[in-house]
C-alpha cells in the first residue's frame, strides 16, 4: 500500500502500513477479550475448566451410549419371549398412535374394524372364503362365461335373465377353492 500524506490542520498524516494495521487490529481484539473477561463473573481458568468438564461429560455419555448399544442384553431379557400381554400392549400403543393421526370419522371407522370381534371375523373370512386364488378364478370365469353366454344368446335370440354372471362367478370361485385346497395338500404350504 502506498503511503499517503493528508494535510490536516497543518500537520502531515502518514497512513499506517499493512503490518501496523494488522498489529492495531490484533490489539483491538485483545482489548475486547480483556473487557469481556472483566465483565464475566468467572475468570478465564474457571471457564476453561468448566469447558473441559463439559467435554469430558459428553465423552462419557457417548461412551455409555455406545456400550449400551453394543453390549448384549441381560440374559433374562434376551431369553424371554414376548408374552401375549406384551404383544397386546404393543399393538394397542401402535393403534392409538396411528388413530391419533386420523380424521375423526376415519378414527371411528378404524376403531370399528379393529374391534376384536370384527377383526376375528374378517381374518376367518379372509383365510377361507375370500382366498385370492378363489376370487381371481371366480372373476375370470365370470368374465369368460358371461361373454360366451351373451354371444350365444344374441346369435340364437335367447333372452338373458341376469344370473349368468353371478352363477359363473360362483362356479369359478368353487374351482378356485378346490385349486387352493389341492395345492396346499400337495405342497404343504399355505401361501
Amino acid at each position: 500500500m502506498s503511503q499517503e500524506r493528508i494535510k490536516t490542520t497543518g500537520e502531515a498524516y502518514e497512513a499506517p502500513s499493512e503490518q501496523e494495521q494488522r498489529n492495531l487490529e490484533a490489539q483491538v481484539e485483545r482489548n475486547r477479550h480483556e473487557q469481556l473477561e472483566k465483565r464475566s463473573p468467572e475468570s478465564a481458568p474457571e471457564r476453561e475448566q468448566a469447558s473441559h468438564e463439559a467435554l469430558e461429560q459428553a465423552r462419557t455419555a457417548e461412551r455409555e451410549r455406545v456400550r449400551q448399544e453394543t453390549e448384549p442384553a441381560a440374559p433374562e431379557q434376551r431369553d424371554r419371549l414376548p408374552t401375549a400381554k406384551d404383544r397386546k400392549s404393543a399393538y394397542d400403543a401402535v393403534m392409538n398412535d396411528v388413530q391419533s393421526h386420523l380424521s375423526p370419522s376415519s378414527r371411528v371407522f378404524s376403531k370399528f374394524i379393529h374391534a376384536p370381534g370384527v377383526e376375528r371375523t374378517s381374518d376367518a373370512v379372509g383365510a377361507t372364503v375370500a382366498r385370492p386364488n378363489a376370487l381371481l378364478a371366480g372373476a375370470v370365469s365370470a368374465f369368460a362365461v358371461s361373454i360366451v353366454v351373451y354371444l350365444v344368446a344374441r346369435y340364437y335370440g335367447y333372452p338373458l335373465s341376469g344370473t349368468e354372471s353371478i352363477a359363473a362367478f360362483v362356479g369359478g370361485w368353487i374351482l378356485g377353492i378346490i385349486f387352493d385346497f389341492m395345492r396346499v395338500m400337495v405342497t404343504g404350504k399355505r401361501s
